[in-house]
């Protein structure tokens, strides 16, 4: 599956999911899944900025309060992995 197909599947499951757990996990997985490909560091750099600009470019008026938690919750939880993947970079 490409990157793009990959991140696309995420972003469904990020708006599906029922709790903030879940939306932590599938975050999570995604990440694990990356860097068991052989993803290296610039690789899971670019997949997490791509998805934050994605979750980003969402509205919240198109989107139902438990869909636009999910998107909050990956949003700050992406931040976290983001800082935690550029302390392990450098």
């Amino acid at each position: 599956m490409s990157a793009e197909k990959y991140r696309q599947k995420l972003i469904t499951e990020i708006l599906i999911a029922s709790t903030e757990e879940e939306v932590k996990k599938f975050c999570d997985t995604a990440m694990k899944n990356a860097a068991q490909n052989k993803g290296d560091g610039p690789a899971i750099a670019w997949f997490i900025n791509k998805l934050e600009e994605d979750l980003e470019g969402f509205n919240p008026r198109t989107k139902n309060v438990q869909q636009w938690s999910n998107i909050q919750t990956a949003r700050s939880y992406i931040g976290i992995i983001k800082q935690r993947l550029s302390t392990l970079l450098h």
